[in-house]
């Protein structure tokens, strides 16, 4: 508990000492700081900004990697086809040999088949596709749509993924294939091949395991995104996204159209941690703002005080001024109703001081430099004569001291003088100055003969 009222009573304190410049300077602190949330909110835009752009070229280079994977498979693709319209009426063997190169040049196809007329009549590789071997591409919306694409545009046609019968998931391309019959270019029919989903995103790098440790580069800083791809080929029929979360495209993405053989693709990604993550140096902004604040708010609650402090010493420098002037006029009063006189000697110089009413007493004549002992001794009665050893301040008073009234006498009036104690007037002083004072009161020369006074009756 003590520690608690030592602590409320230095809060107090310093409360009351901070007090006059609370408003200056909470005034400043609002100014300073708002100046500062200003600055770091535009900074947050800023941020926000860089951030958006740079989302947008991860994106770009998401999209230009995964095209130049399809753009690759299609034109090893096309090779084969011009092979294959070379040479029609090669042998399945021969099919084998250029399918094995195929497929061992492109890692992503899992599957190449030839279709003259449309119909499956080979496939490799042979043992596993055998089951693919005489499917019609016209018995089927999907495949049917994008043969007769492919064969009025004479461009490959990709679609999917689809679900295979191994259990993976994949991308089926066509393209049509003309070869001389009858000395006359005719459509033959068509090459299928499949593209492994997965493979062509680990290509493409857009797997995690498939990820390589990003290059920073002078035009771009790579940023981890999240990325959804959807199928955007018949906007009116926009499909949910296949690769990544739906929910990316609700979240303020940026957006990228890829167009692939066939149809058309849209990409979105937004960052790890949202638009809203704080920019990295938020951190040290707010320390600088702080310390910007304290520093402005800090020396102005502290000129404040220091200001009324010595305020409130002027003013209690003022009313001691004034007691002092009210106790000086009434010692003044008090000394001109008691008729008393004071005389100082200094002990270390051995001047003496009087004032106006001692001259008055002693029956001198005010004058500006102090009275001589010859002066003074021919005013003091003959009874209370002062040997010449004595003539010293000191010993004066060690004289008046011991005295408890000594007499001067004028030629018509005797007085009494009684000297105080000079000791305990120094006492009171705490000086080098010792003051000592002397009352005067009229006696009549009749009481004054026994001292040899000499008055007028």
């Amino acid at each position: 508990m003590k520690i608690v009222d030592v602590l409320r009573q230095r809060i107090r304190a310093a409360a009351r000492f901070a007090k006059p410049s609370l408003i200056p300077a909470a005034i400043a602190g609002i100014v300073v700081f708002s100046g500062g949330h200003v600055y770091e909110r535009q900074n947050r835009e800023n941020a926000r900004s860089d951030l958006r752009i740079d989302v947008e070229n991860e994106l770009n280079l998401i999209a230009n990697r995964l095209q130049s994977e399809v753009n690759t498979n299609i034109a090893a693709l096309n090779g084969f086809a011009n092979s294959i319209g070379v040479h029609p009426e090669m042998t399945a063997d021969d099919f084998t040999i250029m399918s094995t190169k195929l497929l061992l040049q492109n890692p992503q196809m899992v599957r190449a088949s030839a279709a003259p007329g449309g119909v499956v009549r080979i496939a490799f590789p042979r043992e596993s596709q055998q089951w693919f071997v005489g499917t019609d591409f016209n018995k089927f919306g999907a495949t049917r749509r994008a043969v007769e694409r492919a064969s009025s545009t004479v461009k490959p046609v990709m679609i999917g993924p689809i679900r295979l019968p191994s259990g993976r998931n994949g991308f089926e391309l066509f393209l049509p294939v003309f070869a001389k019959i009858q000395g006359r270019m005719e459509r033959w029919g068509y090459v299928e091949a499949i593209l492994d989903e997965r493979a062509l995103y680990r290509s493409a790098r857009l797997l995690e395991e498939g990820v390589e440790t990003p290059e920073f580069t002078g035009d771009h800083r790579h940023v981890d995104v999240h990325l959804a791809i959807r199928d955007v080929s018949e906007p009116e029929r926009i499909q949910d996204a296949f690769f990544g979360d739906d929910s990316v495209f609700r979240m303020a993405p940026a957006k990228r159209q890829l167009t692939l053989p066939g149809g058309v693709w849209e990409l979105a990604a937004t960052p790890i941690g949202g638009w809203e993550k704080l920019p990295q140096n938020s951190r040290d902004l707010r320390l600088a703002i702080a310390a910007a604040v304290a520093v402005v708010v800090i020396p102005i609650l502290l000129a404040g005080g220091l200001v009324n402090e010595r305020q409130r010493n002027i003013a209690k420098l003022r009313a001691r001024e004034g007691e002092v002037m009210t106790l000086s006029h009434r010692l003044n009063l008090a000394l001109e109703a008691s008729k008393i006189g004071i005389w100082e000697i200094d002990q270390a110089t051995q001047e003496r001081s009087w004032d106006d009413r001692m001259f008055h007493l002693h029956g001198l004549t005010v004058h500006d430099d102090e009275p001589t002992y010859d002066e003074w001794r021919s005013t003091v009665h003959p009874m209370m004569s002062v040997s010449p050893p004595t003539r010293s301040s000191a010993a004066l008073m060690r004289a008046w001291s011991t005295a408890r009234s000594i007499g001067s006498c004028w030629p018509t009036t005797a007085y009494a003088i009684s000297a105080m104690s000079a000791p305990a007037i120094r006492g009171l002083m705490a000086g080098p100055r010792s003051p000592a004072s002397a009352g005067m009161s009229p006696m009549t020369c009749s009481r004054m003969k026994g001292w040899g006074c000499q008055g007028p009756g």
